[in-house]
């Protein structure tokens, strides 16, 4: 299945309006203040560009703390996770540009392409076997694995939120082998479902990103 077929799938489609609903980021964030959108945008260009994970002492204080009220960054001591980054190990990572950097979970994972517009190696290990995964994906959302194995993601039900997504749903939404599954097939995405999945949710990040790097040329020339 292609990534434009899959894109119209029923499954597809359906995860996608399930996890816009579980978790609007999109829709939150366009309430922000301007302020606090702009370091929102400013926080995602540090982590594509970024040698490390970007820090709090880096961004004005009030912005943050507005971010995180919408569940849009998660502040830590190991820095300011923005989804689909996290600064803190999850157990998924992407090799970016040459560097390893966290992502939040497996469908994070698989949006970092299209954002950072560039080809990304996925490591992360079956969430049933531990067998290490292994999936190099495209800015165009095409895919190879390391292997034979087929891999797909799970994506359960949110159920009711006790806090940010980073802490409820994020750590169940995994890689998982096929024969590994341990729930409802229905909560299982293959590949080309779940890039689909990934790619929607997060194409709202895309302009705010490009306006960044637009400032900055103009800003340093």
């Amino acid at each position: 299945m292609s990534v434009s077929s899959a894109t119209q799938s029923t499954k597809a489609v359906r995860s996608l309006e399930r996890l816009r609903s579980e978790f609007p980021l999109e829709a939150r964030l366009a309430n922000a203040s301007a302020p606090a959108r702009r370091t929102y945008a400013k926080v995602l260009a540090r982590w594509l560009d970024a040698e490390s994970a970007p820090i709090a002492t880096e961004f004005p204080a009030e912005d943050l703390a507005e971010l995180e009220s919408l569940d849009a960054v998660a502040v830590s001591a190991e820095g300011v996770s923005a989804y689909p980054f996290s600064a803190r190990h999850t157990g998924i990572s992407v090799q970016l540009h040459g560097r390893r950097v966290g992502v939040m979970c497996a469908i994070d994972a698989l949006a970092v392409p299209r954002l950072a517009d560039a080809t990304v190696t996925i490591e992360a290990t079956c969430e049933k076997c531990q067998k290490p995964i292994q999936l190099q994906v495209r800015a165009d959302g095409s895919w190879t694995t390391g292997g034979k194995e087929t891999i797909r993601v799970r994506y359960p039900e949110r159920g009711d939120p006790g806090g940010p997504c980073c802490g409820d749903l994020c750590p169940k939404i995994r890689f998982v082998l096929q024969g590994c599954e341990a729930d409802s097939a229905d909560e299982h995405l293959n590949l080309d479902e779940a890039i689909a999945v990934a790619r929607g949710m997060f194409a709202f990040q895309e302009p705010l990103v490009r306006e960044e790097a637009k400032r900055l040329a103009a800003a340093f020339p």
